[in-house]
């Protein structure tokens, strides 16, 4: 069951890194900037978490199950904080005391404190307590270490993350901001609501994974998959699938397959189609008197492209008399 789980998160999150990453338009901009680290953060957890958490089929030795849950340990810091920035700027471009720089310092500090923070807590931790980094069962942080040093912080960003949110939308209930027009406020507001919904996801479903160990491990196991499985299709549908800005790429390169598909064609018809009319539109002077054009008997089109071709032969043959005009009427 988790591998299922696991495997619908993966599918969703690598179609949104995809969409994000090769279209240049869509991560120049500040949030596409955040997503695709919040993807790609939650990406590499949910890979080492299927890998690597059970103990015995990839990873055997102690150094390796301790290094296992130090990595699980560091990805699930940074996912949540990658949440809790996305939130941050939300309430960011909506009030304005919280413009005191530009989106390119802003992305930097914040990758600052969302890679570098979960890393000096990981090796604090391992380095204090490294009997709590796996057990002869799985690989995942243990003990003292999971209440203090995993617990703990997730509790405070998930906390500082609802109280964000929920200012954002007291915000706009109130209907401050008077320079946002309706139609950005209500998108302001479904960015929102995905975004809270999306934390609350992302915060069941680890919980649910931590706690699947122990007498009711197959209950949470359960629910972990549901949840699991959730949140990476979640993050596909709302911030990829029902996006117009992708879509409109996506149709973009669909649309110019299409277009080289028909090309490749094109030069076949193109050149029959100029042997075919070339008959009617080019000149005859001389050779029908004061009129260019041949009569238009003699412009069979039903006729097949030879035919007509061995008219023109005909037509331009040096050695054809244009003086005995009468007899070739005849």
């Amino acid at each position: 069951m988790t591998w299922i789980g696991c495997g619908i998160s993966l599918a969703g999150l690598f179609l949104t890194l995809l969409s994000y990453t090769i279209f240049k338009k869509l991560h120049k901009k500040l949030p596409p900037k955040i997503l695709i680290s919040l993807a790609l953060s939650l990406f590499i957890l949910l890979i080492v978490f299927l890998v690597g958490a059970e103990r015995g089929s990839v990873v055997t030795s102690k150094l390796g199950c301790q290094i296992v849950a130090g990595i699980l340990h560091y990805f699930m810091l940074t996912t949540f904080l990658w949440m809790l920035i996305e939130a941050i700027n939300l309430y960011r471009n909506f009030v304005k005391i919280f413009r005191s720089g530009g989106d390119g310092k802003f992305f930097k500090n914040s990758s600052r404190i969302a890679w570098g923070i979960p890393l000096l807590i990981v090796v604090i931790n391992g380095a204090v307590e490294p009997d709590n980094l796996g057990n002869d069962q799985f690989c995942v942080i243990l003990g003292n270490s999971f209440y203090f040093a995993l617990l703990l912080p997730v509790a405070l960003i998930l906390f500082i993350n609802f109280i964000v949110l929920i200012m954002v939308l007291r915000s706009l209930s109130k209907n401050q901001g008077s320079k946002i027009t309706s139609t950005q406020k209500q998108s302001l507001a479904t960015q929102t609501r995905i975004t809270l919904a999306c934390a609350t996801l992302l915060g069941l479903t680890w919980l649910f994974a931590l706690l699947a160990i122990g007498d009711l491990s197959y209950i949470f196991q359960l629910l972990f998959t549901i949840f699991n499985s959730l949140q990476g299709f979640f993050i596909f549908v709302f911030y990829t699938l029902l996006n117009t800005d992708v879509q409109k790429e996506w149709k973009r390169v669909f649309k110019m397959k299409d277009k080289e598909q028909g090309n490749s064609s094109q030069p076949v018809v193109s050149t029959l189609n100029r042997e075919k009319y070339h008959v009617k539109s080019s000149p005859r002077v001389g050779i029908y008197g004061n009129s260019d054009t041949p009569p238009a008997e003699e412009i069979d089109l039903s006729s097949s492209t030879g035919h007509l071709i061995k008219q023109r032969q005909h037509y331009t043959n040096p050695t054809y008399d244009q003086t005995d005009n009468s007899s070739f009427k005849k």
